[in-house]
């Protein structure tokens, strides 16, 4: 993954230390093929956009029909991070932003698991 202390050590910096959430669990072989279909793809952010009192959700073709979630993707290698978060938020909502806070860091103890194979 490209998404290293070394990227995120000046994002830590300027937005300060986000609180670290582990994740373990089981998931279904399609949410796994969601995540892996490109190995050269990495899923590194998720935006919580506000507006007031209102948060960006989106729909996207490959989830079920109903189902909204946040905006999010990959930070392409040898990407600023904040650079690629502003450029997902573009791609995804249309929305131009500015990211304020660095807040939660998630470790994925399963998906690190099939990764280091």
């Amino acid at each position: 993954m490209h998404v290293t202390e070394t990227v995120l050590a000046p994002v830590r910096e300027r937005f300060g230390e986000p609180a670290l959430l582990e994740w373990e669990g089981a998931i279904s072989e399609r949410e796994h093929a969601l995540a892996t279909y490109d190995p050269k793809r990495m899923h590194d952010v998720t935006l919580f956009i506000l507006n007031g009192e209102r948060l960006a959700l989106i729909r996207k073709p490959q989830f079920d029909p109903g189902v909204w979630r946040p905006p999010g993707g990959g930070v392409k290698a040898g990407e600023d991070f904040v650079e690629g978060v502003r450029r997902e938020a573009l791609e995804e909502t249309g929305l131009r932003i500015e990211l304020r806070r660095y807040r939660v860091a998630l470790h994925d103890a399963a998906l690190a698991a099939l990764q280091s194979y």
